[in-house]
């Protein structure tokens, strides 16, 4: 009985391993024919941080000024580092934030009820964009930039956020300009009156550092005698900044925006062509200087031209032949201010020493003063301030030269003269082109290949006739729109 009792017991284990084998040999069957199932990744988008390290937007200028009038086009370059390419809504490309306090605040109300993707840029490409805005008030910026990242299929489909990127912060500021017409005001300029300057002297004593006239003619002959062994100068890495130590002007430039300048039209004349008027220039620093104003008669954004005239002339010569009128003919808002104490004389040598001997310079107010006649372009509709040229004679090219260095505004030049912050002229031979601190950088100054911009050096007097059309030429070629 025990060994037929074991033996059903043997049959009743060897089935119960058979099922078993059968189960676990089905299993391994099955998961051999099906294989490992692989795992499957959802596609997802750079993370913020990766989209701000590797998608830069950058606007074109750190600075923008407003008058309660449209600023124009503001430019933002874009440029994408990853590896997939990302696109942009229809609705606005980019809008600007205000910093109030440490947050900041979205300034755009978004008005597209239909935003489908409009443009994509490929990877380690850059592009750039455009945008009409209207600064409302003064403050800290900066431009947020939607994006979809790999998402060139969903072109005119609707737009998908993946992120959003930063541009770099910019500053608004006011550009502080009050115009208005008196047609009855006679007011006559006295290019031989220094007062104004004088009273600067005066106004600014905590930018002074006296020196003696000893001292003065001390530091003009070390600066000659370096120059003579040195005929290359002194090299600067920041040409701008030395420019604007030497001339000690940086506290003007400083409020140069925001500081009232009142602007007088005193007398105004149609020509075929062209309205010329007249304008009194009224500044809290340098007081008030006249300049002749040329626009072409179409109702349009126009490039513009800075004439500055050389010694012993005025704008009226400078219109009628350095090509003042010309120009406005040929459709460029033309400016041309009256320089003072400009005739190598004993007024310019008077007041070059007093300004000189209290750390400040006459060049460094003709500079300032030419600053002032851009920032007037720059209010007007009828400038594209994307297109200002300048265009110098003798010491207006000195003049010229320095304010090309300074002003981002200029975008292309024509000159005549090199820059000689050691020129001698009159009896005592100092005078506005004297500074001994930026002699030194004299052949700097003078490499125009490093401008930055398109210029054009003529002979000493220019334009002949031959020059004429090359002058209007140059300018239709770069500053065209």
């Amino acid at each position: 009985m025990n060994s037929l009792k074991d033996h059903r017991t043997n049959w009743i284990h060897i089935l119960i391993w058979v099922v078993l084998v059968s189960i676990v040999g089905g299993g391994i069957l099955v998961y051999t024919m099906k294989g490992p199932e692989k795992e499957v990744k959802e596609k997802k988008p750079p993370s913020i941080g990766e989209l701000e390290k590797e998608v830069l937007a950058t606007s074109y200028k750190k600075e923008y000024t407003y008058v309660g009038k449209p600023e124009g086009m503001v430019k933002l370059v874009i440029k994408n580092n990853l590896n997939k390419s990302i696109c942009f809504e229809s609705c606005n490309t980019y809008y600007p934030l205000q910093k109030k306090d440490t947050r900041w605040k979205n300034v755009y109300e978004k008005a597209c009820e239909i935003n489908p993707v409009k443009e994509c840029i490929s990877p380690n490409e850059t592009k750039i964009f455009e945008y009409v805005t209207i600064w409302k008030e003064k403050g800290i910026f900066k431009f947020a930039v939607p994006v979809c990242v790999d998402c060139e299929n969903l072109m005119n489909s609707s737009f998908r956020e993946d992120g959003i990127i930063y541009s770099n912060e910019f500053t608004v500021t006011k550009l502080n300009v009050t115009e208005e017409t008196n047609l009855s005001l006679k007011v006559e300029i006295d290019q031989n009156d220094i007062s104004s300057y004088r009273d600067f002297i005066e106004n600014n004593k905590q930018y002074q550092k006296p020196i003696s006239m000893t001292e003065l003619r001390r530091q003009i002959e070390n600066a000659r005698a370096y120059l003579e062994t040195n005929p290359s100068g002194k090299i600067t890495d920041d040409l701008r900044e030395k420019i604007i130590e030497e001339l000690n002007i940086g506290f003007l430039l400083d409020g140069l925006t925001e500081r009232e300048l009142a602007v007088t039209t005193v007398a105004s004349q149609e020509y075929e062509e062209y309205i010329e008027k007249e304008l009194l220039f009224e500044d809290p620093q340098v007081g008030t200087f006249s300049a002749l104003l040329l626009i072409p008669k179409e109702n349009k954004s126009y490039p513009a031209i800075v004439g500055l005239h050389g010694h012993g002339d005025n704008n009226y010569i400078f219109r009628d032949k350095y090509l003042g009128k010309e120009l406005a003919k040929e459709g460029f808002v033309v400016i041309m201010l009256s320089f003072r104490a400009m005739f190598c004389d004993e007024i310019e040598n008077n007041i070059s020493e007093e300004l000189l001997s209290n750390n400040f310079s006459l060049m460094g107010l003709r500079v300032y003063e030419t600053l002032l006649l851009i920032k007037y372009l720059k209010y007007n509709d009828f400038v594209d301030e994307s297109r200002i040229g300048i265009m110098g004679h003798s010491g207006g090219s000195d003049t010229a030269n320095l304010v090309s260095r300074i002003s981002p505004d200029i975008k292309a030049g024509i000159y005549d003269f090199d820059t000689d912050m050691l020129n001698v002229c009159g009896e005592r031979g100092i005078h506005c082109e004297t500074n001994p601190g930026l002699g030194y950088y004299n052949p700097q100054i003078n490499d125009r290949s490093t401008l930055g911009f398109p210029f054009r050096m003529f002979e000493y007097g220019y334009p002949g006739e031959n020059d004429k059309q090359e002058v209007i030429e140059f300018f239709k070629e770069k500053l065209g729109e």
